[in-house]
């Protein structure tokens, strides 16, 4: 709750701070984002440097929190973006619940302050579980009063130890940068990584959960650029002067660099039509992918026809290779995916690209992936993504360079769809 339904950490700060100056001690505001979604009696535990008694903890606890909400009441909102997000969900009867590491009287404050109570089915505060985040434990209760699988939550966290927590639940995490670096977010390799819930993708309506994987031009900074000359020619093809395209259709880039197309409130492309369709598409800039943002995909909650339009093709052209094609899973490897599940085998593979393929120059490239012993290696090699140079010649991934968590991902959902494939047939 705290750093993502409110954008209240500063607050927090500030009322441990002043809380700790109460009681003789200091402490300082890194050391307070350091604990970052711990539990109170950790805090307490190191401002008072002993083992502070439960009784004297709930007591101290109390206090701080108090204080906390007397400084942030005049203040309370939502972030921007969330309460459309919310009241989309709850219009296609998504299920919300929140799971914190606060007292209830914090969610209180935060549900009535903000008129936000009939839009959750589950609240669990810190009182109902026994072992705080990075534990998974807060996630899995709300998983289960809401009646959904761990592999059917999608979890908003800002803190590293609340990624950990849903991760360590098997629960899909999207990161929102309120709290704490990009950097140091990225680093525990979210699903989605945002800096603002007005970035979130809406596809929930569409039935699958966008995973950022470059397929289509709604990517990363979910802009498109454009220069004077696609300007010149998207204009031509609505039939509007250069000028009235400029001053209707396209703002300046949020980093000031140029014009970008517009957008509608909800991210999605304002040239996509009625009909899934790219009005523009003839004349539509270099940076559009070649799938459209929205499609819909009504059989699986997993990725969009895009991506699998993309991925058929990936495989269609991998067929015709006799080394790649060579490549299949033995029945040891569907025994190994039948015992561990899916989602294990997926984190097996994020942690293989994360630490063999991602860095710029990987240690012993060329010979880092064996041709047995895990699925995701066979995997890796009937998709020639099993080294740096593979994934160059065939993929066009520069040599040299970091790869970034978004391309990460879609190499994983791409090497999963082989593996999901082969099980198939």
């Amino acid at each position: 709750m705290d750093g993502t339904l409110v954008d209240n950490c500063a607050w927090h700060v500030k009322a441990w701070r002043e809380f700790a100056v109460r009681h003789g001690r200091e402490i300082t505001e890194q050391e307070i984002l350091d604990w970052m979604g711990a539990p109170s009696a950790y805090y307490m535990n190191r401002i008072f440097d002993r083992e502070v008694p439960p009784d004297e903890c709930a007591a101290l606890t109390r206090e701080k929190e108090s204080l906390y909400r007397e400084l942030y009441a005049p203040y309370l909102r939502l972030p921007d973006g969330l309460g459309e997000l919310l009241r989309n969900a709850r219009s296609q009867d998504v299920r919300l619940a929140i799971a914190t590491g606060g007292s209830m009287d914090n969610v209180d404050f935060v549900l009535d302050g903000l008129g936000l109570r009939d839009l959750f089915d589950v609240v669990v505060d810190a009182s109902q579980y026994e072992h705080g985040k990075p534990a998974p434990d807060c996630y899995l209760m709300a998983a289960a009063r809401l009646g959904l699988t761990p592999s059917e939550c999608l979890v908003f966290e800002d803190a590293v130890g609340g990624i950990r927590a849903a991760k360590a639940a098997g629960m899909r995490v999207a990161a929102i940068t309120a709290t704490m670096p990009r950097d140091t977010l990225a680093a525990e390799h979210p699903d989605i990584l945002l800096e603002s819930f007005v970035k979130f993708p809406l596809v929930q309506q569409s039935g699958f959960v966008c995973r950022q994987c470059g397929a289509c031009c709604r990517i990363k900074d979910g802009i498109v650029r454009v220069s004077d000359a696609e300007i010149a020619r998207i204009a031509a093809f609505v039939g509007m002067s250069e000028r009235d395209f400029i001053d209707n259709e396209t703002e300046i880039a949020p980093d000031r660099r140029g014009l970008i197309l517009k957008s509608r409130p909800d991210g999605s492309c304002a040239w996509l039509g009625a009909d899934n369709r790219c009005r523009i598409h003839p004349v539509k800039p270099v940076k559009c992918r070649t799938f459209p943002y929205g499609w819909t995909n009504p059989d699986s909650a997993e990725i969009c026809p895009g991506l699998a339009e993309r991925h058929h093709a990936a495989f269609e052209r991998l067929a015709k290779s006799k080394f790649r094609s060579r490549f299949h899973l033995s029945e040891e490897d569907r025994a190994y995916i039948a015992d561990k599940g899916m989602e294990t085998i997926r984190r097996h593979c994020e942690d293989f690209i994360r630490e063999r393929l991602a860095p710029s120059n990987p240690t012993n490239d060329g010979r880092q992936t064996p041709m047995r012993g895990h699925p995701v290696f066979k995997a890796q090699h009937a998709c020639a993504c099993c080294c740096r140079g593979c994934l160059a010649k065939w993929w066009k991934v520069p040599r040299g360079v970091e790869i970034p968590i978004e391309r990460q991902q879609g190499i994983v959902d791409f090497l999963m769809a082989w593996i999901e494939r082969e099980i198939r047939t």
